[in-house]
């Protein structure tokens, strides 16, 4: 009876552990190389861009007549070792991921520029860190 607390006791610390997704996670994967080859100046298109990135997270004009398109995603996922007492407050941390992309288009519905940040982080939140 013992091994089968213990037991579950160690599942349940190992599937506590916190994740935080928001935004396109079509960015994931994405970097400054793979996105010449989809992102062509003067030929890519508004509905090929929202075929290969879904909707924007938000769109604004430019004082040309163009659209701007932006994505974002962001995510968290903490360690497994903030959720064990004490330790968790001694050695604790959190790995975000992050990429925005933003795409200016032409008065003719074609990506005139775009730019891409990516950050990745591993935050150390324990008082030893």
């Amino acid at each position: 009876m013992k091994k089968i607390i213990i037991a579950l006791i160690t599942f349940s610390i190992f599937s506590i552990t916190a994740c935080s997704s928001s935004g396109n996670q079509a960015l994931k994967n994405e970097s400054q190389d793979s996105l010449q080859t989809k992102l062509v100046k003067n030929k890519t298109t508004k509905s090929e861009v929202i075929r290969q990135f879904g909707s924007p997270s938000s769109t604004t004009t430019n004082g040309e007549g163009g659209d701007i398109y932006l994505y974002d995603m962001n995510n968290a996922k903490m360690s497994v070792i903030n959720v064990i007492p004490i330790i968790g407050m001694l050695a604790g941390n959190t790995k975000t991921e992050s990429r925005t992309l933003s795409i200016a288009f032409n008065k003719n519905g074609t990506v005139e520029t775009w730019s891409f940040m990516s950050d990745d982080r591993n935050l150390n939140n324990g008082f030893i860190n």
